[in-house]
């Protein structure tokens, strides 16, 4: 590739930084990059088409627990001089967080009536949250009263909202591998809604629920039982 980007670390104010490379827990990166671009070898980035959904990835940083650090996004383009007659939409950073969390990983085997092995899934990660659940509001964080219940959910997720103004909220229910999996329309207002979403047939896990208005967007982390 390239264009691409990368994530760095530095423990020492922004002198030098490390590039966060072997560290991925989830969803690093994807493709080589060119060595033209940075002009450091062997170097790898998040790079080509994601088909406008946001890809959450896990970076291990207990390298640097009892340290402060900085984070920096690193984007580069090549310097070719040719441009391109459909250029991508560049590189998108969402909501990112620092969080202390578990990773397991386990695969699955199937045998027949006599014990013998007949065939076993890949590798398979689960990441768990062990800091308890948080929410985020963007815009006025006076203008919403959300409570979602129950937390853990198991075949339904109530949410109840009020808005200062009345207004249409677009809610979305997104997996942690950015993919929407259920989503609903509601008109909001002073008086409290209670929007109820069925969950019976996802599978256990993490997953925000968003809701966005004119007014702003609020983000809640959910668990599915």
């Amino acid at each position: 590739a390239a264009d691409a980007g990368f994530i760095e670390i530095s423990n020492d104010g922004g002198f030098s930084w490390f590039l966060q490379n072997d560290a991925f827990i989830r969803n690093g990166y994807p493709n080589d990059v060119l060595y033209g671009t940075f002009a450091i070898p062997s170097l790898r980035g998040f790079s080509g088409s994601s088909n406008d959904q946001f890809i959450d990835s896990y970076v291990d940083l207990s390298a640097y627990a009892g340290q402060e650090i900085q984070v920096r996004f690193r984007f580069g383009s090549d310097a070719d001089g040719v441009i391109s007659t459909n250029p991508g939409p560049g590189w998108y950073v969402d909501d990112y967080e620092i969080m202390d969390v578990k990773s397991y990983s386990a695969t699955a085997c199937v045998y027949n009536g006599s014990d013998e092995l007949q065939n076993c899934t890949d590798v398979i990660s689960t990441i768990v949250n062990s800091d308890g659940l948080s929410g985020v509001v963007e815009g006025d964080l006076d203008q919403f009263t959300l409570n979602i219940f129950p937390n853990p959910a198991n075949e339904l997720l109530n949410i109840a909202l009020t808005s200062k103004t009345f207004e249409s909220a677009a809610i979305s229910m997104i997996s942690v591998d950015g993919k929407t999996v259920l989503s609903k329309q509601a008109n909001i207002g002073p008086d409290s809604k209670v929007i109820r979403l069925e969950t019976n047939h996802l599978p256990t896990g993490f997953y925000v629920v968003q809701i966005q208005t004119a007014s702003g967007i609020i983000t809640e982390k959910i668990t599915i039982e």
